[in-house]
């Protein structure tokens, strides 16, 4: 299932599911007309390079990418994988076997796939000391049907709810890379090069769930020695 990106939707709709996507409308293949969100002229479907800055962070390329492509302004609109398809992991394990120190939009990022990862993966869970997995209201993958229903099924208690566990385990990730709470994250977004022993034990974390890689990454260096991901995707 893949889903492209799309500011006009309500982000509530997504929100809990992936922790680094915006809005999101569904679609399971290319076949589908999508109109161009800047100029309101029909878009085609194309394979193209796309330079993933939503995620967060400035490094990260998606090798043919499938995409809507408008051949008027030249906005591209990305079909990226939902749920538990490893896309994300790829990308946190790529990140974590730089040579150097992460840096603080580094952490940001992997702060917040690990902290929406354990939604899926109970070994991260018991990792970091958080065992109420099964109390969150998740959203049902099965299809895009299937998808927006389940989001849009939820009470203004299950996004209560889901909001209060999303905190405890902010908490129990930072607690684990030797925070004293969830709010001296703030401390790190900017820092050129994060302290030896937050950036070992996030290394630690993300080391520790990686399991079947579905997405290949290649990491390269410029001139400068700046590294830069690129994400194979499925053709």
């Amino acid at each position: 299932m893949f889903f492209y990106y799309s500011k006009s939707i309500n982000e509530d709709l997504i929100r809990g599911q992936e922790g680094v996507i915006l809005v999101l409308v569904l679609l399971e293949s290319l076949g589908d007309m999508m109109i161009c969100e800047r100029c309101k002229t029909p878009t085609t479907p194309a394979q193209d390079l796309y330079h993933f800055v939503e995620c967060g962070l400035e490094i990260v390329y998606l090798r043919s990418c499938k995409l809507y492509l408008c051949r008027t302004c030249g906005a591209k609109y990305p079909l990226l994988p939902l749920g538990d398809s490893g896309f994300y992991m790829a990308i946190a394990e790529a990140l974590t076997s730089k040579p150097y120190a992460l840096t603080g939009e580094e952490f940001r990022f992997l702060w917040n796939y690990l902290s929406l990862a354990v939604r899926e993966n109970e070994r991260l869970g018991k990792l970091i000391g958080f065992h109420n997995r099964d109390l969150f209201k998740l959203n049902d993958l099965s299809s895009p049907e299937a998808f927006i229903a389940s989001a849009s099924a939820k009470t203004n208690d299950d996004v209560l709810i889901n909001a209060l566990l999303d905190d405890e385990v902010r908490q129990c990730v930072a607690r684990y890379i030797g925070l004293n709470d969830f709010s001296d994250m703030k401390k790190f977004e900017k820092v050129v090069a994060l302290p030896v022993s937050v950036d070992a034990k996030l290394r630690e974390l993300v080391a520790a769930i990686v399991t079947d890689k579905k997405f290949h990454c290649q990491i390269e260096f410029n001139e400068r020695d700046e590294m830069t991901i690129c994400v194979e995707m499925p053709r």
